[in-house]
């Protein structure tokens, strides 16, 4: 994920300051293998393995942690703790809270991993499939700009632009299909129906490019 900076997890034997990051606390040992197992997933999607651990932290915790809590929990750096938390909050995977007569901020997981993916796919992969139409609009612009006025088109010419058009309307159709599927509130019949359309339409498009 564009933005995301390298996180380390490695221990260290002497006493941690507050940018060292110290070992892991003894008692988060039988949750490790779910911490990793979260971690691996996050990493899958494009992430680094840390959000997804701290995720799972929070998720796991009966009450909100602070970001000391979690850097002593999971033996991070105060440094790395406060730039996986900026990226989980961006990402809407975690919440801030506070704490009545404290100044620190707490943070607690979001639980619906419906929200979760609806908001990574909507603020990464629509975000992509729109930059990319955008490419292939100036894409064809620039083909028809070479193309000499008052010269018969040639057939290499018709044939890029026609597959450029094509493949633009495919990627439109992608686009709107993962924005309905993947918006926060439930799924209706007419959704469905709007993305059986697009399914058809899809389909038939793909059919023209061979």
């Amino acid at each position: 994920m564009p933005g995301l900076q390298e996180y380390n997890l490695g221990a260290v034997t002497t006493a941690p300051t507050p940018t060292e990051p110290a070992a892991p606390l003894a008692h988060d040992a039988p949750h490790w293998e779910a911490y990793e197992a979260v971690g691996d997933i996050i990493e899958f999607w494009g992430f680094k393995r840390v959000l997804g651990r701290i995720w799972m932290l929070l998720y796991l915790s009966p009450e909100n942690l602070s970001a000391a809590d979690i850097g002593a929990h999971l033996g991070l750096s105060t440094g790395a703790v406060s730039m996986a938390l900026k990226d989980l909050e961006h990402w809407g995977i975690v919440i801030r809270a506070s704490k009545p007569g404290s100044r620190q901020f707490y943070y607690r997981p979001e639980v619906s991993l419906w929200r979760m993916c609806s908001r990574v796919v909507k603020n990464r992969e629509i975000h992509e499939l729109e930059k990319l139409i955008q490419t292939l609009r100036a894409a064809k612009n620039a083909i028809e700009h070479t193309h000499g006025r008052g010269t018969p088109p040639s057939p290499r010419y018709l044939y890029a632009v026609k597959r450029l058009e094509r493949l633009e309307k495919l990627v439109v159709l992608g686009s709107e299909a993962l924005r309905l599927l993947f918006q926060e509130r439930p799924l209706d019949l007419t959704t469905i129906q709007k993305v059986a359309q697009i399914r058809t339409l899809f389909q038939t498009s793909e059919g023209e490019l061979k």
